[in-house]
C-alpha cells in the first residue's frame, strides 16, 4: 500500500515540477523554487518507494546472498605465468631451451595484460 502511495506522490510531484517548469520559462520568479521543491519531493518519493520494494523483496525471500569469495591462489594469474620453453619457464630453464645464438639477446619481451587467445596463442610479442 505504501508503495503505491509514493509512486502515486512521485508521478504528481513529477507532472507539478513539469507545470512550474513552464511557468519559471514564461517568467514567473517564484516557480523556479516551486521546481526545485518538486524536483526533490519526487526524488525522495521514488529513492523511499525503491527502497520499500527492495525490502519487500527481501521479506519475500525473492533476493540471495551474494556468492562466496572464490579462493585465489598467490601469485600472477595462470596466463601470465612463463611458458615452458621461455626463459625462467616452467621446464627451470634459465635460456629457454634456446641456444646462446637462438637466445633473443637484445630484444624485449613485452607482456600485455590479457589472456592467451582461444587457438592458444600468446599476447607477449617481441619489440
Amino acid at each position: 500500500m505504501a508503495v503505491t502511495v509514493l509512486v502515486a506522490a512521485w508521478g504528481y510531484l513529477v507532472w507539478l515540477a513539469i507545470d512550474f517548469g513552464g511557468d519559471a520559462r514564461d517568467g514567473d520568479s517564484a516557480a523556479w523554487a516551486f521546481l526545485a521543491l518538486a524536483a526533490v519531493g519526487a526524488v525522495a518519493c521514488l529513492f523511499a518507494g525503491l527502497m520499500m520494494v527492495a525490502r519487500v523483496m527481501r521479506l519475500l525471500g525473492d533476493s540471495r546472498p551474494p556468492p562466496a569469495a572464490v579462493a585465489q591462489q598467490p601469485g600472477p594469474p595462470e596466463w601470465d605465468r612463463f611458458a615452458p620453453g621461455e626463459p625462467g619457464g616452467a621446464d627451470g630453464n634459465p635460456s629457454g631451451g634456446r641456444s646462446a645464438d637462438q637466445s633473443g639477446a637484445g630484444q624485449a619481451t613485452v607482456r600485455t595484460p590479457y589472456p592467451p587467445t582461444p587457438g592458444g596463442g600468446s599476447h607477449r610479442h617481441r619489440a
